[in-house]
């Protein structure tokens, strides 16, 4: 009977030190310090902070290769040049190490629609229509046989649809007679631009112009028109004006040093606005 007496207490005692010394083991194991990161990528010039978690120590921080990776007083990690770097954290006697590899600047692509955006808001006027609020750079010009014709011609960027658009008035000041034409610049790899024109005589069409057509008589094609005259005589029309917004297009970016043409739209051949 004692032996089963002894056994039975035996048992309850490891029972009972189970419930005292598991606990105790839990908080210990949360409560260990640590990095908070062992490995990191950064880009040259960008930052990564390191912390030593359950930890009220002070922290010396030490980089391996300077000229890769800089570490502040605070665990903040800067990338100097591509590599691979060890950032230490002495705590006391202890260390916590994490890699870093630093990585090139991310090359930035600028777009020829970015090019011609930029240049509109720097150098531009601000003005708005029915499509908006836009940017635009402008050229003036008459012609230089009789002075008869005023051509005026806008580059606009649209800053709430990112939309960079063409436009072409030409004024036949003897008759008071107008046309106007407007084109978008969408993706320089599109074989065509939406197009509009309308007219003194209350003409209007809406359609497009094929880029790689530009030097032919008629590039382009009215898909919704409302015509008095003839259609294809207007959309001749409509394509020298195309021709001579393209011309001026290429005066004004150079004017501003932009660096595009009107090649960089993916028009082929432009023909002289007196032919």
């Amino acid at each position: 009977m004692e032996k089963k007496i002894k056994k039975l207490l035996v048992i309850l005692s490891v029972i009972v030190m189970s419930f005292i010394v598991l606990p105790n083991t839990g908080v210990s194991a949360a409560s260990k310090a640590k990095l908070n990161k062992k490995s990191a990528t950064i880009y040259v010039g960008k930052t990564v902070t390191l912390k030593v978690k359950n930890n009220k120590k002070k922290v010396k921080w030490i980089s391996s290769n300077k000229k890769i990776a800089t570490v502040s007083k605070r665990g903040k990690v800067k990338g100097k040049k591509a590599g691979k770097v060890t950032i230490t954290a002495k705590v006391g006697g202890k260390k916590y190490k994490c890699r870093v590899t630093v990585k090139k600047k991310k090359a930035t692509t600028v777009t020829v629609k970015d090019k011609i955006k930029n240049a509109c808001i720097k150098y531009g006027t601000v003005s708005e229509d029915m499509s908006g609020k836009y940017y635009y750079l402008s050229r003036q010009t008459v012609s230089n046989d009789d002075e008869r014709y005023e051509y005026f011609t806008c580059v606009k960027y649209y800053p709430a649809t990112n939309t960079v658009r063409i436009s072409v008035s030409i004024d036949d000041t003897y008759l008071s007679e107008y046309d106007y034409t407007t084109f978008d610049v969408t993706n320089v790899k599109d074989a065509t631009s939406k197009i509009w024109y309308s007219d003194s005589y209350d003409n209007y069409g809406e359609g497009i112009v094929y880029k790689k057509l530009i030097h032919q008589k008629s590039a382009v094609a009215f898909g919704v028109t409302d015509m008095t005259d003839d259609v294809q005589s207007i959309e001749e029309l409509a394509t020298s004006s195309v021709a001579i917004g393209l011309l001026d297009f290429d005066y004004i970016m150079g004017t501003y040093s932009v660096g595009v043409s009107s090649g960089d739209l993916g028009f082929t051949t432009l023909y002289s606005r007196y032919n």
